[in-house]
């Protein structure tokens, strides 16, 4: 990690942080993969099947909310202007989802008796209350980020963590069926935890981490274990308390077998610098993989989860190229545009030029 200070803010350049999304990012396509064959019915009652699903998502999206709490301490977002944060929001977190949600419902609208779950036209419009599919987490995102800054400037750290833990148990405790609170409640005890460990790795070393190895690797593997002998769900509150030192343990040992410089290394970078056009995509082609496959006669579930995960996860990047190349990837929500314009400037120049008309009349 190396750091450089620019005015108010601290700008910390992590290495290794692009390799963890990576690794990250594979599961959550290997995740919806493995779902996508049980609800098609390609996959029966299979316990080996059922325990890899239950390991993956015990903190897959655990580690995605840790990350994005590491990132918004080590970029300083929580303590920039709000202009900065919301234009920011706007093309990795609102156009993307509004993008790509509506796609979604007029594909499966199209594609009806092909997919798992049929959507109604009616979904376009209840995007903007209640998210779809895979997208449910770049809505829960902006909303965590939002709160935590607004409370982290007003209140603290230390306050935002005491009510993070709160709502957690609260989501436990009561029965919560609004959809996007519900999410809020459960995960934003990751984003803060995220956000402090933020906090330790300015005041430390992160090469210290490389002393954690070994430790890391056993109790990632104990508590992987405990899941699946006790068992537990990782839906329950056990299962979600247990997922903190498993998503822990994930991260040093990502960090600290990240080697710099060889092909496999940059792959990954790769692939963990562009998660967002993979995970704005990869459900749709891993649908598509699965009907092609499905329709001519492949039932084998080894190749359904290699070909369905290689491609949920190349496929996408293929199309963020292509997009690059035609400069139309900011456009279609999967890459920040190479010179983001704020609205405060679209507004003073719209009303600069509102003026002008008038002067000229």
């Amino acid at each position: 990690m190396t750091f450089s200070s620019n005015e108010n803010h601290k700008i910390i350049r992590f290495e290794g942080i692009d390799s963890i999304k990576a690794y990250a990012i594979i599961l959550v396509v290997l995740g919806h993969v493995i779902r996508g064959l049980c609800e098609s019915k390609i996959v029966h009652n299979n316990i080996f099947i059922d325990e890899i699903d239950n390991s993956i998502y015990m903190f897959h999206m655990p580690i995605f909310f840790f990350i994005s709490g590491l990132l918004f301490y080590i970029s300083g977002s929580y303590n920039r202007k709000w202009e900065y944060t919301l234009n920011k929001q706007f093309y990795t977190l609102i156009w993307p989802y509004l993008f790509w949600s509506i796609c979604t419902v007029f594909i499966k609208v199209l594609l009806a008796n092909s997919v798992n779950h049929p959507f109604k036209l009616s979904y376009a419009i209840k995007i903007i209350y209640d998210p779809i599919d895979q997208f449910w987490f770049l809505y829960t995102l902006l909303i965590i980020q939002i709160l935590s800054k607004f409370i982290i400037n007003y209140f603290g750290s230390n306050i935002l963590f005491l009510i993070s833990c709160i709502m957690f148990f609260m989501h436990f405790s009561f029965d919560i069926n609004i959809s996007v609170f519900s999410y809020v409640t459960a995960f934003l005890i990751y984003f803060v935890i995220g956000f402090l460990c933020g906090s330790i790795f300015i005041k430390n070393n992160i090469s210290i981490l490389h002393n954690y190895l070994f430790h890391s690797i056993f109790v990632f593997l104990l508590f992987q274990y405990f899941s699946i002998i006790i068992p537990i769900n990782y839906n329950s509150i056990e299962g979600r308390l247990l997922s903190i030192p498993i998503l822990l343990s994930f991260f040093v040992i990502s960090i600290t077998c990240t080697s710099k410089g060889n092909y496999f290394s940059k792959i990954m970078d790769f692939i963990g610098k562009n998660t967002l056009s993979i995970y704005c995509i990869h459900v749709i082609i891993t649908a598509a993989i699965r009907i092609f496959l499905n329709q001519a006669g492949i039932k084998n579930i080894f190749v359904h989860i290699v070909t369905g995960t290689i491609g949920g996860v190349l496929i996408p990047l293929l199309i963020l190229v292509i997009a690059r190349r035609l400069q139309f990837s900011a456009l279609i929500g999967i890459d920040m545009p190479q010179k983001p314009r704020s609205f405060k400037n679209v507004y003073e120049k719209y009303i600069r030029r509102k003026s002008h008309t008038y002067e000229v009349k």
